[in-house]
């Protein structure tokens, strides 16, 4: 990238692609941006140019719900998703900074706790509104109690928020491992069956269609990773029928789960374990199906609203483990559009944009991201041709394990701008002598 420095600072970002899901326009062209902002050509010479010839430039990625470190968000998380090209980020937990930390950052969006945590009671949901609380959620958790779910789902309407669940049903799923199958018998493994996501799903939209039945208002049960082929064809054809409009649910899917199956445990390998647990080829293929297909009439939305990396730090992923000791997660932001682009294939690109972008923005009810002139310059520069293979200990910032170690995959973030910042270019992390002036 070529730089010149003055006051007011202009970046121009020449000869890409640029795939803008907002006004559906696909096209190559300039984008020029002035102190933080998108504006149209102002003629002259910017300050700085990246070269985007070749290359893909679209709206920065939204993370719908990650889980976010305990202590805040630090270095360690920011740089993660910014080399993902990620630039809003939710997260279950303590989806702030870090007070030791200043550097750039997404821009953080807080999923309130939905219930207090070893009761049957819900947590302070008006109290978390107020406080900025976008959504409320248990996280990584699944709710076992159908009477509570029923109580938050009324409560978060009143609040005009939606409620996260991870469809699981805690009793059928309870000691698992792995995907109940051939790997899980092989492995002498407790296996999570289909059917514990298939009656979580089912028990989340009767319970959700009744709300809205009495009081339409929107969707609002979110399902936030799906792993099951059946269950996620129960959504499907939950919204191919109702007639409710708009649908009362939405549901995502895991970027790795569109690549990884349950193979992905052989050997005992601790990365392979993750929740929900990677599943079959046929569940895979389905997920592939669904997640391609987009919007099929402007009157059925589509059964997969939007991707999520899965992205679940914690202390113990920094070092090996074995299987059954390992936790359940991965450090996934840098490796989810990768992983998502070798699964999709290059002719679902603009789907698959739409899935990073204007899909959970959506979910979140939040502002959609759009490449206009006088929005702000949140954007991702994607290589989506590149091949390179996964080595976690060479990442921009390195992880102990992942399920996609030693794999081929297609694509991946070349460049993160931030309010007009280049915060993230080739596998590292700039500062640049402009970083206060473009901040916009």
């Amino acid at each position: 990238m070529s730089d010149r420095t003055t006051n007011s600072f202009t970046l121009r970002i020449a000869g890409g692609r640029v795939i803008d899901p907002a006004s559906g326009s696909d096209e190559i062209r300039d984008l020029w941006v002035r102190d933080g902002v998108l504006i149209d050509p102002p003629g002259g010479e910017p300050n700085a140019t990246i070269d985007a010839v070749g290359l893909v430039v679209c709206p920065g990625f939204v993370e719908p719900h990650a889980v976010a470190p305990t202590a805040g968000v630090n270095e360690r998380f920011a740089r993660q998703a910014l080399a993902g090209g990620y630039t809003r980020v939710a997260a279950f937990g303590t989806a702030r900074q870090a007070r030791d930390f200043n550097g750039p950052c997404p821009k953080l969006l807080r999923i309130g706790p939905l219930t207090v945590p070893g009761t049957r009671r819900l947590a302070e949901l008006g109290d978390a509104a107020e406080a900025g609380a976008v959504a409320f959620g248990d996280g990584p958790e699944p709710h076992g109690d159908s009477e509570l779910l029923r109580r938050g789902l009324l409560y978060a309407k009143m609040l005009n928020r939606r409620v996260f669940d991870l469809p699981r049903d805690a009793e059928l799923s309870e000691g698992g491992v792995a995907a109940e199958g051939p790997v899980a018998a092989q492995l002498g493994l407790f296996g999570v069956s289909a059917a514990s996501e298939r009656v979580a799903v089912r028990r989340g939209i009767e319970l959700a269609h009744a709300i809205e039945l009495a009081d339409p208002s929107g969707r609002r049960l979110h399902f936030t990773a799906l792993s099951d082929g059946g269950a996620a064809m129960i959504v499907s054809d939950y919204l191919n029928e109702t007639l409710l409009d708009p649908a009362p649910i939405s549901a995502a899917v895991t970027a790795t789960h569109l690549l990884c199956t349950a193979a992905a445990l052989e050997g005992f390998d601790p990365a392979g374990r993750v929740d929900p647990p990677f599943r079959d080829d046929r569940d895979r293929e389905f997920l592939i199906h669904l997640a391609g297909e987009g919007r099929r009439t402007p009157e059925y939305p589509p059964a997969i609203a939007c991707l999520t990396a899965g992205h679940r730090p914690d202390p113990a992923l920094l070092d090996p483990v074995d299987l059954l000791a390992a936790p359940p997660g991965y450090e996934a932001f840098e490796i989810a559009f990768a992983a998502a682009n070798t699964a999709l294939g290059e002719e679902k690109l603009p789907r698959l944009i739409e899935l990073l972008t204007t899909g959970p923005a959506d979910v979140l009810d939040r502002q959609t991201p759009s490449l206009a002139p006088g929005e702000r310059a949140d954007l991702a520069v994607l290589d989506v041709a590149g091949e390179w293979t996964c080595d976690p200990a060479t990442l921009a910032v390195p992880v102990a394990r992942t399920p996609l170690a030693g794999r081929t995959l297609r694509g991946r973030v070349a460049h993160t701008v931030l309010g007009g910042r280049v915060v993230f270019e080739r596998g590292r992390f700039p500062d640049l002598p402009h970083a206060d002036a473009a901040a916009g």
